[in-house]
Formats: C-alpha cells, sequence, structure tokens
C-alpha cells in the first residue's frame, strides 16, 4: 500500500532568535540582518507571495548570513488569494485585524514584516532590550498584541521613541499600520521609507503601432498603486496582458 510523502530540501541554519543572540554583541551582524530580511521582503512583493505567518519560529539564518523561510502552510500567491485560511501566525507578529479575516491575503506579510524589521534594528542599536524584555523566552520579539491594542501606553513603544531617527521613522509607520483598521488596506512599509521605482515597462511598438494586438508587460518596486491609462486601469505591481488598440496607441504607467 503506498504512502503519500512530501519531500523538502533540508535547510541548515539558526532560527532567528539564535541568530539573534549569537550576535548581541555585533551591532553590524544585526544591521546585516535586517537589511537581507528587507530584501526578503522585497523580493515576496515582486513575486506576488506572501508566506501568512512570519515570526521567530519560521526563520532560518544560514552560515553566510542568507535568511530560509520555512513552514508555508499558510502561504498565498494570486490563484489562491481570497481562500479561506487556517493558520493566522502569532499574535505578537500580525495586525489585530487579522485574526477577523479568515482569508488569504498578499498583504498577510506587511505587519509582521515591520514588526520584525524595527525589532532587529533596534536590538542592533540598544541590546539591553533583550534582556529586559524576556525576548529569549518567549513567543515574542519586542512587541505583543497588548502593545498593538494601546501603543501609546507601552513600554516598548516609550523605550524605542529615544531611539535613532530611523527607529522613529519606522514607529511612525506602526502607528500608522494600527490606525487602519482592516490589515489588507494596509501598504508595504518599503513604500514609506522608499520612492516607487519602475524595474520594467515594455511592449511591441511596431505591433501596437500598426494597430496589432501586443503583450505589455510591466514590474514595478515599492509601489502602492500601479495604474495603465487606456482602460487597463488598476494592476498588480507586476504583470502582462494582451492588448488590442482602439482610439489609442500611447499607454502610460
Amino acid at each position: 500500500e503506498g504512502v503519500d510523502t512530501v519531500r523538502m530540501e533540508w535547510l541548515e541554519g539558526l532560527l532567528l532568535k539564535d541568530y539573534i543572540k549569537n550576535n548581541l554583541a555585533s551591532k553590524t551582524s544585526l544591521e546585516n540582518l535586517a537589511k537581507n530580511f528587507l530584501q526578503m521582503c522585497e523580493d515576496l512583493i515582486d513575486n506576488n507571495i506572501s508566506h501568512g505567518d512570519l515570526q521567530e519560529g519560521n526563520i532560518l539564518i544560514d552560515a553566510r548570513g542568507n535568511i530560509k523561510l520555512i513552514d508555508y502552510d499558510s502561504v498565498c500567491f494570486p490563484s489562491i488569494e481570497g481562500q479561506p485560511e487556517l493558520i493566522t501566525g502569532l499574535k505578537g507578529y500580525q495586525h489585530p485585524s487579522r485574526f477577523k479575516s479568515g482569508k488569504t491575503s498578499l498583504k498577510a506579510d506587511y505587519f509582521s514584516e515591520l514588526i520584525i524589521y524595527l525589532s532587529i534594528l533596534a536590538i542592533a542599536e540598544n541590546p539591553d532590550l533583550w534582556t529586559k524584555y524576556n525576548v529569549e523566552e518567549t513567543q515574542y520579539l519586542l512587541f505583543t498584541e497588548d502593545d498593538f491594542n494601546s501603543i501609546d501606553k507601552s513600554k516598548i513603544y516609550k523605550d524605542l521613541s529615544v531611539l535613532s531617527a530611523k527607529i522613529k521613522e519606522l514607529l511612525s509607520v506602526l502607528r500608522e499600520y494600527l490606525s487602519t483598521s482592516v490589515y489588507t488596506n494596509l501598504n508595504p512599509m518599503s513604500s514609506y521609507l522608499w520612492r516607487p521605482e519602475i524595474i520594467e515597462f515594455k511592449i511591441d511598438k511596431a505591433k501596437i503601432l500598426a494597430g496589432s494586438a501586443a503583450v505589455i508587460s510591466w514590474k514595478t518596486r515599492r509601489s502602492v498603486n500601479v495604474k495603465i491609462d487606456q482602460r487597463l486601469g488598476e494592476v498588480r505591481n507586476i504583470g502582462f496582458k494582451t492588448v488590442r488598440p482602439t482610439e489609442s496607441k500611447i499607454y502610460r504607467l
């Protein structure tokens, strides 16, 4: 009798908290970790994927400092967006509204990405936070769900408010996130920190000028709303579509 199995690559590395603990004395290592984590966040967005359960137990860092994600039970991509979700993640990493939705979303990671990125940078600046908030012995990094319910009165918010301008900027994004009642209305944190960028916008000009159908493709980064003129309207941050020019032969992203 056959038995169904799933074969996956075995990943070596340290869990996020173990890596942070081992590098508490190295601000550079933690800042590089934060940089790599931010790049991973952008890679997920660029490829229209959300992990759905970003937290300390699902993030591995290998010997070279590369970040690997594990446990994809809650992953989401465009073709399954909106389906019922069974896993909503740990409360210390999730927007309060996440537990009321019940449906998968490509925006599921935005809040947890900010919490993890902000926490890594804060610990890099002030390693004493690790001990003060007993990070090693909990399922949290620095924030708990109670902090999200009343951020202005939160002890960790006050501790982070006296750190660098970078931390204060990220705290302002957190305040914006928490003032948004539904997490599916959030924008990526990178859209608050850097200008949006058009990576690619291509079409076969000869076909369009001749009035023939052509494939138009686009790719943007750190974009909140992407719109293409001539009835295509709002589109995802990356994609392609066959267009058939009628009245106009100009397309503007």
